[in-house]
């Protein structure tokens, strides 16, 4: 599992992906960790600059992508998206300033009440 895949740890070239970077939170694991922290960035970061019809496609796009090389169990998904909004808010009381930026703080609260009911301070 990368643990931080998101688009700006690809090296791109010609329109292609040519290596991933920063794999400095990688770790043996389930698959769908690394799938649900992924989606959770997607949603945590661009939910308040992406409208929300253009996300859901580009995951979508994304779930498709990525079934053509493994298959996806969504059994245990939303518990790994609400894993990593959990520590990317911890990580933020910690003292990290990319997640301490108020609409970030708002959108992972948000996304936390939906998974898990438990409502965090903004």
């Amino acid at each position: 599992v990368h643990g931080d895949f998101h688009p700006m740890n690809f090296m791109i070239k010609d329109g292609k992906v040519m290596g991933i970077l920063d794999w400095s939170n990688f770790m043996i694991g389930d698959p769908m960790m690394g799938l649900g922290f992924t989606i959770s960035l997607f949603t945590s970061t661009s939910g308040h600059v992406v409208p929300k019809e253009e996300l859901a496609q580009g995951i979508e796009m994304y779930f498709a992508e990525y079934s053509k090389v493994r298959p996806i169990d969504y059994t245990n998904l939303e518990y790994y998206r609400a894993f990593r909004l959990a520590m990317a808010y911890i990580e933020g009381l910690d003292g990290q300033e990319w997640w301490q930026q108020p609409e970030l703080v708002k959108n992972i609260a948000t996304e936390l009440k939906e998974f898990t009911g438990i409502t965090v301070p903004t």
